[in-house]
């Protein structure tokens, strides 16, 4: 069982030493703990805040002081940190978020406030979170596989078919599903965590495939000591264990176990992130191979072999580590068509939306050929929920992007996709398992750990509703207007989303927006519904001036233990923005650091200083 307001398991209490038990549980409380304070003069706290209310404070919790007046105390992992930080002149926080910015290439800032857990809550109840999520994920797609589609969460009704089958036309999974596939089920798996109001810990969406953040847990730790070097040694888990164990893993895993283990992707050029997880890869001994090294790598009928370079003597793979999603690195198999040049005009669809809501301009100011090319991406087959690839494909002719995609054909690992199918290499990436990452497929993920694993779940999801009716068979039907009414009444309440975005895209997150732009997502809504979801709007947790949320990356393999990271990732938000947990909506990373509980127990029995008082002048 699990206490949820501290995130401590009472198992983990009871065995624990009385000193530590205590000290956890003040960790994550808010106010069950009176403690004495001293009148002295208090710091101003210019740069560390108290959150707002509605928001849990993830620096301070309320207490008394001896005169009972309600006051925020910082909580004891944070005190050495706000010593330090609450003195930040604001031209030191502009120099730093220039270095933090070069540091990371030039593609994300770092917030000099870390995200701070206890040792009691990351291991005790996220990590455990991560790992059900994760295992009940892997044991629905082996059901969903072996059963073409058929599994058993749908045959007794609580998955009903239907909406199963529209989430996998949606995604362009379909041709995976019925095919011989013998290579196993695996994947990365880490999904974006929120703490609520009341301090609970909750899922925002599950992420599986190519996931970012993980090439950042080193960096982030780097960067925040050479920005700050007045804050002491904070970390007690190293950031590069992470990957230490991650590739130890696949080793364990290759496929003969002697088998060369390698990385593929496209090129060595692209986003800063990416170069750092393939650093972060290379240092462990992994072999790298691009589209245009001189190293390649061959597909037969005996699996995958690795040269070194042409005329080389071949190696065999035991073990490939995709760095892209395997349509991307061998568009060239028939079966990957539909997802590939989806994928592809998907991105050309949110490179023009983005552009245009940036520089703040109508499809009007586009010229024909992209007006064109935006009406046919929105215009939906009902039955797959695709658009009509091949007048796209047309619509795209003269404006060299049939290039790019024959370009990337040619450069392509031809032969991979086979190879996975048949089984013949090891991966960390299952093929046909994107529709997961749907967030409608996510409202079932509650049910898929109660029907597989026969457990409740640790992390639950935030509520959230269809806007179509609900049938007796499971189907949907027209619009719910009574619940669109009560959305459109209390905006300040509710989330719009769609349910296969990216990136923040297609996101009305009403207590943070105007009503003209709350309205275009309730037309949006009600223009396409089977492609919409409504959220209770839950405020985020704040870091003094940031919200913040978290993602946990975790090998979920074949069979056996789900690994779950030590080191977290973290976005840290303006409080004041459009409420969108995305870096590109003026966001920054966050050093996410987990400490020991116990050497801060002696402070529960003694006066809390002045220093962690904040009184607002």
């Amino acid at each position: 069982m699990i206490d949820h307001k501290t995130g401590v398991t009472i198992r983990q209490i009871r065995s624990a030493s009385v000193c530590l038990s205590l000290a956890v549980c003040i960790f994550s409380l808010t106010s069950i703990l009176t403690q004495s304070t001293s009148s002295a003069q208090t710091d101003d706290h210019q740069n560390v805040r108290p959150a707002p209310k509605g928001h849990y404070d993830e620096v301070f919790f309320k207490s008394k002081d001896e005169n009972g007046r309600l006051i925020d105390v910082v909580r004891p992992q944070y005190r050495d940190i706000v010593e330090v930080s609450k003195d930040f002149s604001e031209a030191r926080l502009k120099r730093a978020e220039k270095s933090t910015v070069a540091d990371f290439g030039g593609d994300n800032a770092l917030s000099l406030m870390p995200r701070i857990f206890v040792d009691a809550e990351y291991d005790g109840y996220l990590k455990p979170g991560v790992d059900q999520r994760g295992r009940a994920l892997r044991d629905f797609l082996i059901d969903f596989r072996k059963s073409g589609g058929r599994p058993e969460i749908a045959n007794a009704g609580i998955f009903p078919q239907a909406v199963l089958d529209q989430i996998v036309r949606r995604s362009s999974d379909s041709p995976y599903v019925g095919i011989r596939n013998n290579s196993d089920v695996t994947f990365l798996y880490g999904p974006d965590i929120i703490r609520d109001e009341q301090g609970r810990f909750r899922v925002l969406e599950d992420n599986t495939g190519y996931l970012g953040g993980w090439g950042d847990l080193k960096i982030a730790l780097e960067s925040l000591y050479k920005n700050v070097p007045e804050y002491p040694k904070l970390h007690e888990r190293e950031p590069v264990e992470f990957y230490q164990k991650l590739v130890k893993r696949y080793k364990a895993r290759a496929k003969p176990s002697a088998g060369k283990i390698v990385m593929l992707k496209t090129s060595t050029a692209g986003e800063e992130e990416s170069e750092r997880q393939s650093e972060a890869m290379l240092r462990e001994g992994v072999a790298q191979v691009t589209s245009y090294s001189k190293a390649k790598v061959e597909f037969d009928h005996d699996g995958a072999w690795y040269r070194s370079a042409v005329g080389a003597r071949r190696q065999k793979i035991g073990f490939l580590i995709l760095m892209e999603d395997p349509v991307y690195l061998d568009p060239t198999h028939p079966i990957t068509r539909i997802e590939h040049l989806y994928e592809y005009f998907g991105l050309i669809y949110s490179d023009l939306i983005k552009d245009l809501r940036e520089s703040k301009k109508t499809r009007s100011s586009l010229g024909d050929e992209q007006r064109k090319f935006l009406e046919l991406m929105e215009i939906r087959d009902e039955a797959t929920g695709l658009p009509d690839l091949d007048a796209l494909w047309n619509s795209i002719s003269e404006s060299g992007h049939q290039k790019h995609i024959r370009r990337a054909r040619s450069t392509a690992f031809k032969g991979l996709i086979q190879a996975m199918l048949d089984g013949l290499v090891a991966t960390n990436y299952s093929l046909g398992a994107n529709f997961i990452n749907d967030k409608e497929f996510y409202t079932y993920v509650e049910d898929i750990i109660r029907f597989y694993l026969k457990e409740e779940p640790i992390l639950r999801n935030i509520k959230t509703f269809d806007p179509r009716i609900r049938k007796s068979n499971g189907e949907y039907g027209g619009l719910n207007l009574k619940l669109l009414d009560e959305v459109e009444s209390n905006q300040s309440k509710y989330v719009i989303k769609i349910v296969n975005g990216l990136g923040g895209d297609g996101v009305w997150v009403g207590a943070k927006i105007s009503k003209a732009k709350f309205k275009k997502g309730l037309e949006e809504v009600k223009r396409r519904p089977e492609l919409f979801k409504i959220q209770l709007y839950t405020p985020l947790s704040v870091v003094s001036r940031e919200i913040t949320d978290l993602r946990i990356h975790s090998d979920v393999p074949p069979r056996g233990s789900v690994f779950v990271s030590d080191t977290g990732w973290s976005r840290a938000l303006p409080l004041n923005g459009d409420g969108r947990v995305n870096l590109s909506s003026h966001g920054r990373e966050s050093t996410v650091i987990v400490r020991s509980a116990a050497p801060f127990c002696e402070m529960l029995f003694s006066t809390t200083p002045a220093s962690a008082i904040y009184r607002a002048r």
